[in-house]
């Protein structure tokens, strides 16, 4: 969202400079070095569409064309470059929290084993999305997330396990035989990828492919990191910001959400865990097709492209939220918080009203008024 904010707020400057000067695409094409100016054109129209950002190699043609100082150049550069790094927060905000799934599924599987009766007698528990993980099998079964009561059945069953290495993740083709793992080594607890890991992958694949999809898509208000709180791990407290200021923090060990001076409780402990309440949240399968690749339908699941996970909305009277991995996205598309470690659905809920309340406060008058 903020990249193609950037992008649109940029060409929408260039074409302004540009129509100013009453300077015709054409002309512009030429000034880029364009034998074939229709090509250019259409290269230049991309970028004050903000569908396209200059390449660096036409930024100099670009200001001498334009007449635009090195200075206001850089300025309207260093206001593109700020949304893009806004970006890449959220962007690394979600690839945070699948590292740290990866990590405490390795470091805690035999605590977590020792555990299935709870976790498969426990909903909120059984329903755990271990956020980043996705089982798949082309043409066959279609492809899964993964929640955390199908992953420890299926490793305390013996499968998706190896002599050294334990499976959260990957994919297999039945007709080649090739498949793409992630997994961990159990003396090293390091997580790595696998090619070709095992000889019939499909035979281990599919089972937990079926299993996830017969336990359904079920709901849980907690997240793996709440309840190896709950079972004694120390989890650092998740630290929540509004672009790049700091705006509060949770804490797993309390079930507390601390926004400036308020604090909030929350019924995630294990004397809880059974208690289910109402909530706004929806989750529903979502697919994807890569632009320029075809792809085959699965006759068994209706799919029309590739898996791309679960999508989570939440909706309120301002609309429809989504709830990625690490952020939320308002109503607009814009992502407006983000965290360093899973939260729980239930506490991403409060956040929004929190975050919506905020807006809606009135500011303090200023001195001058």
């Amino acid at each position: 969202m903020y990249r193609k904010q950037a992008q649109q707020s940029f060409g929408q400057w260039l074409q302004n400079v540009r129509e100013i000067q009453e300077k015709k695409r054409s002309s512009f094409a030429r000034a880029l070095g364009y034998s074939n100016i229709n090509k250019g054109c259409k290269r230049i129209l991309r970028w004050e569409r903000g569908e396209q950002d200059p390449e660096v190699q036409f930024h100099e043609a670009i200001q001498q064309f334009l007449s635009i100082s090195k200075a206001q150049w850089a300025e309207k550069r260093k206001e593109y470059q700020a949304l893009v790094d806004l970006q890449s927060l959220y962007s690394q905000a979600f690839s945070g929290i699948v590292v740290e799934t990866e990590r405490l599924l390795a470091t805690h599987h035999q605590l977590l084993c020792a555990h299935l009766r709870t976790i498969l007698d426990t909903p909120n528990f059984r329903h755990i999305q271990l956020h980043g993980l996705l089982f798949s099998m082309a043409y066959i079964h279609g492809g899964s997330t993964v929640q955390l009561g199908a992953l420890i059945k299926t490793w305390t069953e013996r499968h998706l396990r190896t002599e050294d290495v334990w499976v959260f993740s990957g994919g297999c083709s039945p007709l080649s035989g090739s498949n793409r793992l992630r997994g961990f080594d159990i003396q090293t607890k390091k997580t790595a990828g696998y090619r070709d890991l095992f000889p019939q992958a499909a035979s281990e694949i599919g089972p937990m492919i079926m299993r996830c999809k017969e336990m359904g898509m079920g709901f849980s208000h907690w997240s793996l990191t709440q309840f190896l709180a709950s079972l004694g791990i120390e989890i650092p407290k998740a630290q929540i910001y509004a672009a790049r200021t700091l705006w509060g923090e949770y804490d797993f060990h309390t079930a507390t959400l601390t926004i400036k001076d308020q604090v909030y409780t929350f019924p995630l402990q294990l004397d809880k865990a059974q208690q289910f309440h109402p909530t706004q949240y929806h989750v529903e399968p979502s697919w994807d097709i890569p632009a320029g690749k075809l792809v085959v339908g699965d006759l068994f699941t209706g799919q029309k492209g590739v898996y791309n996970g679960e999508r989570w909305t939440i909706s309120d009277i301002d609309g429809v939220w989504q709830s990625k991995p690490g952020y939320l996205v308002d109503p607009h598309g814009t992502p407006i918080l983000r965290w360093t470690s899973d939260i729980p659905t239930m506490v991403q809920e409060k956040l929004i009203a929190i975050w919506r309340e905020s807006l809606q406060s009135p500011k303090p008058s200023s001195a001058s008024e």
